[in-house]
């Protein structure tokens, strides 16, 4: 299976639903870019999209986005070498969209039309997570109830709330989650989600988050999303520790294509020479020579152009 083939077309598809449901495109910006202030490294499309939350007149546009994204959340365990049993990597490209709350039954619509489509019409591969407290997330989840399955208060209720670091505009979110499984006899497992989000407790927008590794992994049954990562094609992941190797190769090629300098006082460059740190302890381990590294990077970094040249 080669990741990067599978993984431009998930992006080709991703795109024409939404061209033709007359979805806008924003264009990727870069991970290191701080076009969100509340983060250091761009984690998500919402990270690009949250300026339209705040302004009432652009929110009424319908945008998709399909952005480059890392989040650091497992660095510190793979600094101290500590087996997370979590699947996740740091690394990945996440594909969303943003509209008014008017169109969320036009975004199940497009969230179905898609994983249809990515899983050939096969039924019962997808599920929709939601809450019996969320009654227009219920309503839209029954229309669908022959494509998918519809699994209701199987999580404590903070699973279904989200947070964008608005708190202070009071903008929260109400969200239903999707899952995805290799066959209906398989464990589903989660790969975005579709939230209604609210600013003082009325609905005013809608966003659809999905992330390509996760949908890539969880739909074959692959044991991490590294494998359904680009750097797969080039690194043979066996363990957990070739899953950390894959991870930094990631990250590290992402922010050097982006210029991030390692020697730099910024956030952005200390947390390259983190993964950077890693990176080169776990080769050492494994006796990769310098040289492979560095054909790694370079050969990962031509991947990674090859298709943010899609997104731009």
């Amino acid at each position: 299976m080669n990741i990067k083939e599978l993984s431009r077309d998930y992006i080709r598809c991703f795109e024409e639903i939404h061209e033709k449901y007359q979805f806008m495109r924003e264009k990727a910006k870069k991970v290191s870019s701080r076009v969100d202030s509340s983060v250091f490294l761009v984690g998500s499309t919402i990270s690009v999209l949250k300026p339209y939350l705040l302004d009432d007149a652009r929110c009424t546009d319908k945008r998709y986005l399909i952005q480059p994204a890392v989040r650091t959340q497992q660095l510190r365990n793979m600094e101290i070498k500590k087996e997370s049993g979590n699947c996740y990597g740091s690394f990945f490209f996440a594909m969303g969209n943003l509209s008014s709350y008017a169109s969320l039954q036009e975004v199940f619509q497009i969230t179905v039309e898609f994983l249809c489509e990515i899983f050939h019409k096969g039924n019962q591969r997808f599920m929709f997570r939601v809450s019996s407290k969320d009654g227009d997330l219920m309503e839209c989840c029954r229309e669908y109830e022959k494509f998918c399955v519809s699994e209701v208060d199987s999580r404590p209720e903070p699973y279904y709330r989200h947070h964008y670091g608005l708190d202070e505009e009071y903008i929260f979110g109400r969200n239903c989650n999707i899952a995805v499984s290799p066959t209906p006899e398989n464990e589903y497992r989660d790969i975005g989600n579709i939230i209604v989000i609210e600013k003082n407790g009325m609905p005013f927008a809608v966003e659809l988050a999905v992330g390509l590794s996760p949908l890539i992994c969880h739909a074959f049954g692959l044991e991490h999303t590294m494998k359904g990562n680009i750097v797969a094609d080039l690194l043979e992941m066996k363990d957990v520790t070739d899953y950390w190797l894959g991870d930094c190769l990631s990250v590290v090629a992402c922010l050097e294509y982006e210029d991030v300098k390692i020697n730099s006082s910024h956030m952005q460059g200390r947390l390259l020479k983190r993964y950077r740190k890693v990176m080169d302890d776990l080769c050492e381990q494994k006796n990769i020579p310098k040289e492979s590294v560095q054909e790694l990077l370079m050969k990962l970094k031509n991947d990674y152009e090859e298709l943010l040249n899609m997104l731009i």
